[in-house]
C-alpha cells in the first residue's frame, strides 16, 4: 500500500497511448476511464477497401468549413473501467507478441482519481 502513488486526471486527459511502453498498473479510486483501440494500422496494412486508399492519399471529403471529414478517426471504445476497477495489468504482465506495449489508449471519461503501481515495485 505505501508504494501506491496517487494520480488525478480531468475529463478527456489521456493516461497513455496505444503502443506506449507499459510500466504501470492503475487502480481507480473514483471516476471512469475509457479504453479505445485504433484499428487503422491493421486495416491500412491490408489495403482492403477503397475508402482507406482515399484516407491514405488524403482524398477525404470536406464539410462546409473546409474541414476534412469521414475516415480520420478509426479509434473505437471497447471497455470502460469504473470505481474499484484496475487496468493495465495485462499489458504489463502478459506481453504476448509485443514486449510491454499498450494495446489501447486510456482516456479519462470524467475527473478520475487513481492509484498507480509501477512494474519496478511488482518485480
Amino acid at each position: 500500500m505505501p508504494e501506491l502513488k496517487p494520480l488525478r486526471l480531468l475529463a478527456g486527459d489521456v493516461l497513455y497511448q496505444q503502443k506506449d511502453h507499459a510500466d504501470e498498473i492503475y487502480m481507480i479510486k473514483n471516476g471512469k476511464v475509457k479504453l479505445n483501440v485504433d484499428i487503422s494500422d491493421f486495416i491500412i496494412e491490408e489495403n482492403k477497401s477503397a475508402f482507406l486508399q482515399d484516407y491514405i492519399s488524403g482524398n477525404q471529403e470536406e464539410d462546409e468549413e473546409g474541414k476534412s471529414v469521414g475516415y480520420q478517426d478509426l479509434s473505437f471504445p471497447f471497455i470502460q473501467y469504473v470505481e474499484g476497477s484496475y487496468f493495465g495489468d495485462c499489458d504489463l504482465l502478459i506481453p504476448g507478441l509485443r514486449v510491454f506495449e499498450r494495446d489501447s489508449t486510456a482516456v479519462a471519461w470524467n475527473e478520475v482519481h487513481l492509484f498507480v503501481l509501477s512494474r519496478d515495485i511488482i518485480n
